[in-house]
């Protein structure tokens, strides 16, 4: 599918670094499943307890992982050891074409202090960044069900999935 595929955990920012996602992982973001505001920019919820969604979606990142297909990861709080959200590169088939994305979700008490837009600042120097010697993927991203508020803050339009500049 790719030329090269590299993907790396333990990526790290002044406050989180990242880990792949593991089964254990269930517990922490069934909370996310509970909170139909976190939904809201969601790409699906089926009909099951939080703790089966939350299951399915790590199954997901981690069948992601194997082929070759990127995921998200967790994001931890290096003060607390708390997950936070999670935030990764994903590959995605947009019309016959593989296009890389950023996507991020995080727990709803962790909204509004900035995390997101700092994991996904790093996920972007991580494999889109110019200045890189092997960049993973061309200089431009998007944004994935980003919402509006965040958009604006980063100047992302709310028509478009193209957000070149996080």
């Amino acid at each position: 599918m790719m030329d090269r595929y590299i993907y790396e955990d333990g990526l790290e920012t002044e406050r989180l670094f990242t880990r792949f996602l593991v089964p254990e992982d269930v517990k922490a973001w069934s909370d996310f499943f509970a909170d139909p505001e976190a939904l809201e920019f969601f790409p699906f919820v089926e009909p099951a307890p939080n703790e089966v969604r939350a299951k399915n979606w790590i199954e997901k990142q981690l069948t992601r992982y194997r082929e070759h297909r990127y995921g998200l990861q967790a994001l931890i709080d290096k003060k607390t050891g708390e997950m936070v959200g999670q935030c990764g590169l994903l590959a995605q088939d947009i019309d016959g074409k593989i296009e890389v994305e950023v996507g991020y979700s995080l727990l709803k008490k962790f909204w509004g202090k900035g995390y997101a837009r700092e994991a996904a600042i790093r996920f972007k120097e991580y494999g889109f960044a110019p200045t890189r010697r092997n960049p993973l993927f061309p200089s431009s991203t998007s944004i994935m069900s980003a919402p509006k508020k965040w958009r604006r803050k980063t100047g992302c339009p709310a028509a478009s999935r193209s957000c070149g500049g996080i």
